[in-house]
C-alpha cells in the first residue's frame, strides 16, 4: 500500500483500486492477444484480426480508465460531503420550522 502514496488503505479513494485492477485487467490481455496471433490461433490466423484486437483493447481500455478517472475526481471529497449533508441537514431542519404541521411529518 505505500506504493499509493498512503499509509493508511481505508484513506485510498474507491477509484484507484478500481484503476489498478482495471489496468491489471485489460494491460494483460495485449500479451494473451499477442501469443494468439503469434501462434496464429483460430481468428488469429488472419493478422489483420490481431491488429484489430489491438486497437479495440486500446480503445476500451483508455475508455474504462477515462471514465473511472473522471467519475473519481468529480466526487466531493470526504470533508466536503460532511460539511454539505451538514448544511443539507440544517436547511431541511429550517423548513420544518417554517411549515405548517399539516404539510409535513417527521421522519
Amino acid at each position: 500500500m505505500h506504493s499509493l502514496g498512503n499509509a493508511n488503505p481505508a484513506e485510498v479513494p474507491w477509484f484507484v483500486y478500481a484503476i489498478l485492477g482495471s489496468y491489471f485487467v485489460f494491460f494483460n490481455l495485449f500479451p494473451i492477444n499477442m501469443i494468439f496471433q503469434y501462434k496464429k490461433v483460430g481468428k488469429w490466423a488472419n493478422y489483420f484480426y490481431g491488429e484489430r484486437a489491438y486497437i479495440m483493447l486500446s480503445l476500451i481500455a483508455k475508455t474504462v480508465l477515462a471514465w473511472l478517472v473522471f467519475s473519481g475526481v468529480m466526487q466531493p471529497a470526504r470533508e466536503y460531503k460532511k460539511e454539505l449533508d451538514k448544511e443539507t441537514e440544517d436547511y431541511m431542519q429550517a423548513l420544518v420550522i417554517l411549515l405548517p404541521d399539516k404539510l409535513y411529518t417527521k421522519v
